[in-house]
């Protein structure tokens, strides 16, 4: 969040404070508008790419969400599968089965599902077997320590095979060094995501890097 002095405000800082003041739902469907806005203009550009969206545990026990969203969508000329929904892992057990009927819907429309930060709840294996997950996003911090820890090589590992073993896409986060990608390539991985390839960046500059990938 740009501030006027020039410096940056984390979403690690602002997103908790947006949704505890009640106003999680607003910031998604923002979000959405200007995503899909972004993915028609691309369209029109001749790149054809998925856009992964984060979805607020408050959102998700949302039961309207899903009917909104595709709205959101369509009205874009663009589908469902052209999405993919993040839901973080850390806040998904406790809310599991108030949020199982949103994801569900969310599922039989079209969008991938996919857990964020896997690996840092306590209840993995439950949510790949109750929930329509069809892509598990290993948390960046098992790629940072598995450069030097053992036993984190092995969680990267045995993460990887498992979710190869379900047929789901793993996506190994946080892969800032070539060291890195190489490490996740030797334990199995085939997608990653990190500062190697982009780091954030503004809509132009990311129109102009995209055309040129």
């Amino acid at each position: 969040w740009p501030q006027a002095d020039g410096s940056l405000i984390s979403p690690g800082l602002f997103v908790p404070a947006i949704e505890a003041a009640g106003l999680a739902d607003e910031l998604f469907f923002a979000m959405t508008r200007q995503v899909t806005a972004a993915m028609a203009l691309w369209r029109g550009q001749a790149i054809h790419i998925k856009a992964a969206i984060n979805l607020s545990m408050d959102t998700a026990l949302n039961l309207a969400m899903p009917e909104c969203l595709g709205q959101i969508v369509s009205a874009a000329g663009l589908s469902p599968s052209d999405f993919v929904i993040e839901v973080t892992e850390s806040r998904l057990m406790v809310e599991r089965s108030l949020a199982m009927e949103s994801l569900t819907r969310l599922s039989l429309m079209g969008f991938t599902l996919s857990i964020d930060d896997f690996g840092t709840g306590y209840s993995s294996l439950v949510q790949l077997i109750d929930l329509p997950f069809k892509e598990i996003k290993i948390d960046g911090s098992f790629v940072q320590r598995a450069s030097h820890e053992q036993k984190a090589r092995s969680v990267l590992s045995i993460s990887i095979l498992l979710g190869n073993s379900l047929g789901m896409k793993v996506i190994a986060e946080g892969v800032e060094t070539v060291e890195q990608l190489e490490m996740v390539h030797r334990s199995g991985g085939h997608l990653v995501q990190g500062y190697y390839f982009a780091r954030p960046m503004p809509f132009a500059a990311c129109s102009e890097w995209l055309v040129h990938q």
